[in-house]
This record gives C-alpha cells, structure tokens and sequence, in this order.
C-alpha cells in the first residue's frame, strides 16, 4: 500500500474516532451565515437567543444577541451533549451519553447597535437524542484581548421524522432472520442507530434526520455481511431496506480477559462471529474462567483458555461450544506423618518450602488430620519441596532425608512418608508471624499482584504447534521457569522443561520440532528444541523482549518494550539483520496475511505502526482507542482485531484498506485475543 494513501486512511480513521471533529466537519458542511443588524429588544446586559428554541437534527438556525459592547468580537461555540450507540458484551446495546467541550461555530463584530446575527444549522450525522438542550455559548472580547461579556441560550432537540424499516431474509430459505444486527451510520462512519430485527426479520428505526443518507449493514452469525450506501429515511412513511444474506463458513474471534480487581462478577471471556463480526450472546462461554492467555487450535476446533494462576488449561469447543475436560498443571502431595510407634501424632504440623539459592524459604503450612495426613493441592508439575513436620510444641519430627532430595511434584499421586527424626528441633513455631502468614488460610500473593499466590505458575504465553498439534505453554514460579510441552489429546504433560525465570511469548518454528521463546527478564530469544528442552541457538535483544512472531521464511521479529525498538533475527543464526527504533512501549506484533507488513502496537502512544518486514522501514501509523493490549490478524478473513484497555474495546479493520470494520465495547480487561479460523 503507497504511504501516502495509509496516511490518509489513519487520517480518516481518526476523524471517524473524534466527535468534536465530526461536529466541526458537519458545521461545515451545512454553513453559517453572519450579520449584524436587527432591532434591539429590551433587555438588560448582553442577550443572547436562539429561533427556534427546539427543532429535530437538521434545524435551520438564527442565533441573535443585543446589548454587546460595540465593535467587539464575538466567538461563538456550542456544548453538544452526544448520545451514541454502542456494542457491549453479548450482543447487546447501550446508550452513552458524552458531554463534548465547546465546539467552534463562528465569529463575528459586532455591530454598532450592539447586535449580531448567526445563521446556522444543527448537524443530523451526529446522534442527538430527544430532549437533548444544546447550549451556545457567546463571548465577546475587545482589540486587546480584555473581556467584554459573555451570554448564553439552549436549544431543545426534538425527535426527527424520518423513519427506516430494515428487513433480513436468509438467502437458502427466504426466511426473516431474526436478531440481526443492524447499523446505521453517517457519512463518517460514525454510529448513528443500533438496533435487532424481530421475529418477523424486521429492525425498525425512528427519529432519523430526513434528506440524509446513511450507511445500513446487516450482519447475522454465520451469514456474509452486506451494506446498502446513500439510503434516506422516509418522512410519511417508513423508508424499506431488504438484505438477502447469503450462507458463510464458521469462524470465532475469542477475546479474554481477567476481573477487574474486587470484581468477580466482571465477564472475561467474549465471542465475535467472524464472517459477520456480531458480537455473540453464549452463557455456556462463563464457565471457562478467566482469560490471561489464549491459543487456537484450528485443526481440532479447539480454544485454550489459561488463567494467570494457571493450575490447569481449561479448553473450549467452538464447534459445541461446550467446556471439555480441563488440562492439569498442578497436582497433590499427601504428606503422612508418623511417630516413632507409628501412630499419628497428635497436631503435627507440616511446612513445604522451597530451596531458593541455598535457603529454605516457607510456602505452606498446614496441620494434619486425626490419621495423621495432610494434602497440599495445587502445587505447580515440576515444583520442588522439602517437607518437614513438627508437633505444636515445636519438636521436629523429621523431614525429608538429604540424600532423597526435595520431593517434585509430578502430574500422579505424590505420596511422602515423614518417619519419626528426635535429634533436630524446628527453627520456625507456629507462634512465629512469618508462620501464621500461610498457616490456616490462603497461600500469601505475590508483590504487586492481587490474583497470584506464590506456588502458583504466572502464565506468560500459549501457542499450539500447526504441524505436531503440540500446546506449548510458558510460565514462571518463584523458583523457576517453565516450558510445558503437551499433548492435548492424552491431557499430559509430555515435558516440563527447566528454563530461566522471566520466560514470555513461545511461536513454534513451524517444523514440529522447535520453538522460539523469549526471556523478558535475561533479554534473550532462544530456539529450543522441543524434545530434548537443549538450545539450539540464543541471541541477547534490547530490553524486555515482550512479544516476537515468526514469518513464513522463518524469520524471527522482537518488539522490545523498555527499549522501544523492533528487531529481525535471521532464521537460523539468530543474527541481527535489522533494528527499527520506535518509541517506549511496544506490545504486541503481528504480520499481515500477505506478509506485506509487520504490524506493531504500542500502549503507550496508542498506535500500530505498520513496517517493511525486509528493513523495518515505517510504512504508515494508524492511530488506536487507548493502550492497544492485544492484537490478532485472521488471515482467512483479512481481518485485524486490536484489543483495548478502554473499556475493552474490540476495533476490527480491513487489512486491505485498514478500514473500520466493526468496534465493540465489552467491558473486560482484556489481554489476549484468538481468532479460530475459517476453514482454507
């Protein structure tokens, strides 16, 4: 695509995005007209009115003022408070009231008899619900700049007359196709009306601006998309619009997220029908849980969904949609605890802790039962412990022999045996505060986080190998990092391989044999071997390596978050082959389906910034809703879908043109999106 019209697309865009510049632009186009004579009215100090006082979208406007100081300027604005239709989780539609600062109208002097006149008319491509009062503001200023008054009027909106009745036919049946969303748009593409069909296949508006054309899409799940451009509602009665819709193949874009803190109540995970883009309403999408990670599985029809304490990979059937048997991470150890008559003592107590650079730091704690038993569950595969038991009175009655080792935990019963030890006596009692932390309640969270216990896996990232079926899933405890290596189809853990703590993204190689993965905290991206967890090749980036993705040449891209730059590595050596400073703040990656483009997001500037995959030269920047989190391109479709902290907003553009497709409000603080695609 040519710079020149990117730069004008993203400039469209965003005008699409500003309301203040969609009201300046239909001033515009509408115009103004000014003078200054008329008869004074008594009244006293300046005077300010607007003829008529309410009208519909579209009123012709005179706006008068008498008293003014004379030869004065005038600036007149007006404070608009919009209403505008939106998408929200499940399909459903709200309305958002938006109180805009002033927005200029014009200027005029001020006559000599201290009386002005500005003609003008109210914008119809900008929602305005009835029983709006819109306020103008009129200050006047002398030559110097010192104020000179200032006078202020309101006008009532009222409904408009145009009416417009949609109609949705199913293309195989030619039967109405109930609850299709319809949207009516202005010329800007802003969202002007929002609305269902029935039972009868029939959406139904009111209160349009007359002589106006607007944009009318249909989209129902499952069906192809279709829009009529320039259609005008009608005055006496309403004006009517039929879609055929013909048939399209399934696909799902899935967007999770996590509760918002202290809110459990919050949604997290949502679903976007990918041929028409309508949000979709599915109860049975809940009980999947939280959202921090997200992988498609296109060949079994399949989505992983983690959890940022991830003790298992709850997994998802688009084809059902129903929830099937869970993948575990994290399983038991049942410690048994026996004096030296082996009887269980009475309120022993047993410690798990960790051995972390040569110290033996306390995890859990917990007393055993009458026979002697105690379960800790959800311990992290591959987690090691050494377990020590004491009575109440703080004798130690063993632990776990030196030369066993700690016990690890595996994805089976992990049973531990503490035989009577009379020799050593406990450094730590139940009395002390560091013990009554763990002791009888939850697990302690980690600094800064407040879903995280310190056993707990913090998930960094999923993906699922195209040619092996293989799920990959990386993470971190406080002990070490993770590289779990799955076989989805038996639900085991095939390898957990030991790796740095700091691990991120993982994109498989696209050989069934490797994976590249990123080490955030050790600034690395390494190739490694999937069976034997050896590295192959490794290479140092700039700081915070936090995403990379992988071209069809193998070619390796990193977006480095602190530093603010993109790099390439070549396929095989990992060498640098090119660097592209941006600015702080770089996110998420992802490559246009044509492999034209690298797409860069960035949270902080709130951008994509769309480089040449050869030498990272910036192609075009396209301006986003704020802190662009999570981004995806469905290449069967040609869709990009970006995923916003904004009140979680899904903005889908045209890859293409990078035209705004679709924008949903979902309320969820999202963190990933996945898109499961429509079948090749």
């Amino acid at each position: 695509m040519p710079t020149g019209r990117a730069v004008t697309i993203a400039a469209v865009l965003a005008s699409i995005a500003l309301l203040p510049v969609i009201i300046i632009l239909a001033l515009g186009l509408y115009g103004s007209a000014v003078t200054g004579d008329f008869p004074l009215v008594d009244a006293s100090g300046p005077m300010l009115r607007v003829e008529p006082e309410s009208g519909p979208p579209g009123s012709e406007l005179t706006i008068r003022g008498s008293r003014w100081e004379e030869g004065t300027l005038l600036r007149l604005e007006m404070v608009v408070q919009v209403a505008r239709p939106q998408l929200t989780f499940g399909g459903d539609v709200e309305t958002v009231e938006q109180p805009l600062p002033g927005v200029y109208v014009g200027e005029v002097v001020i006559s000599r008899a201290g009386t002005f006149s500005v003609e003008t008319q109210l914008p119809t491509t900008v929602p305005l619900l009835p029983g709006t009062q819109i306020e103008f503001l009129g200050s006047a200023a002398y030559r110097g700049g010192e104020p000179a008054g200032e006078g202020r009027t309101t006008f009532l909106v009222e409904p408009a007359p145009g009416q417009l009745e949609v109609e949705v036919l199913a293309d195989a049946s030619g039967d109405p196709l109930p609850d299709t969303l319809v949207e009516i748009r202005g010329l800007q593409g802003q969202l002007v009306a929002v609305g269902h069909t029935a039972t009868d296949g029939i959406a139904r508006f009111e209160g349009l601006a007359p002589d106006v054309a607007y944009h009318v899409t249909a989209r129902a799940a499952g069906h192809e998309t279709l829009r009529a451009p320039s259609v005008q509602a009608g005055l006496e009665t309403p004006r009517v619009v039929t879609f055929v819709l013909p048939t399209a193949p399934h696909g799902s874009i899935f967007v999770g997220g996590v509760p918002g803190r202290g809110d459990s109540e919050s949604p997290t995970l949502a679903v976007i029908d990918l041929p028409s883009l309508a949000p979709l309403s599915d109860s049975r999408i809940e009980a999947a849980g939280a959202a921090w990670a997200l992988a498609a599985d296109p060949a079994r029809g399949l989505l992983y969904v983690a959890d940022e304490l991830a003790t298992e990979i709850r997994v998802f059937d688009v084809n059902t949609g129903r929830i099937a048997a869970a993948i575990p991470l994290a399983f038991s150890l049942r410690v048994e605890v026996r004096d030296e008559d082996d009887k269980p003592p009475p309120s022993a107590v047993v410690h798990l802790l960790w051995s972390i650079r040569g110290r033996e730091v306390l995890v859990r704690a917990r007393e055993t039962d009458a026979s002697g038993v105690v379960v800790f569950n959800d311990l992290i595969a591959g987690s090691s412990y050494v377990v020590n038991a004491m009575t109440a009175s703080a004798e130690s009655l063993g632990r776990t022999a030196e030369a066993a080792g700690p016990i690890t935990v595996h994805q089976s019963p992990n049973p531990v045996t503490i035989e009577p030890h009379r020799t050593a006596h406990a450094t730590v009692t139940l009395k002390s505060d560091f013990a009554q932390m763990f002791y009888g309640g939850e697990p302690q969270l980690l600094a800064g986080n407040d879903r995280a216990p310190a056993t707990s896996l913090v998930v960094a990232d999923m993906a699922v190998d195209p040619v092996s079926g293989l799920l990959y899933v990386t993470g971190s405890d406080l002990d070490r990092g993770h590289l779990f290596v799955i076989d989805p189809d038996e639900r085991r853990i095939v390898h957990d391989w030991h790796v740095r703590a700091g691990i991120g993204d993982i994109v498989p190689r696209g050989d069934g044999e490797s994976v590249y993965v990123a080490n955030r905290a050790f600034s690395t991206v390494s190739l490694v071997d999937v069976a034997t967890g050896e590295t192959r090749q490794s290479a140092g980036v700039p700081s915070w390596p936090e995403a990379i993705t992988v071209d069809r040449a193998g070619n390796v891209f990193v977006a480095s978050l602190r530093d603010g730059s993109v790099t390439r590595l070549e396929a095989d050596t990992l060498e640098v082959s090119a660097e592209r400073d941006l600015e702080e703040g770089v996110h998420r990656l992802a490559l246009l389906p044509d492999g034209s483009a690298l797409l860069v997001a960035n949270i902080w500037t709130d951008t994509i910034t769309a480089l040449d995959p050869t030498d990272l030269g910036i192609a075009f920047l396209l301006p986003v809703t704020a802190n662009p989190h999570a981004l995806a391109v469905d290449p069967g479709r040609r869709k990009l879908i970006v995923g916003t902290s904004d009140r979680g907003t899904v903005s889908i553009y045209e890859t293409d043109t990078f035209d705004l497709a679709q924008q949903v409000t979902l309320d969820i603080r999202i963190r990933d999106i996945a898109t499961v695609p429509v079948p090749a």
